[in-house]
């Protein structure tokens, strides 16, 4: 199921379900260092609450559900 090809783009070729992982994986682990950056960079100004508000829309959570997901059907 690793290498089920989902698509085949005309240009970067085959699509298979270990791309779109690993694509998801790589924007995971860059929203988590974007959010460590802005959360240390408003820590100083912003009360705890305010933060956890702003980080309650995180995408986080639902890439890592996604991704989950798509390794549990693996």
């Amino acid at each position: 199921m690793i290498d089920k090809i989902l698509t085949t783009h005309p240009i970067l070729g085959d699509i298979t379900f270990n791309d779109l992982i690993n694509d998801l994986e790589i924007m995971l682990d860059d929203t988590k260092q974007f959010e460590d950056i802005v959360y240390k960079m408003f820590e100083d100004s912003m009360d705890k609450e305010d933060l956890t508000t702003l980080f309650n829309f995180s995408v986080i959570n639902r890439l890592e559900w996604i991704i989950f997901v798509l390794k549990s059907q693996l």
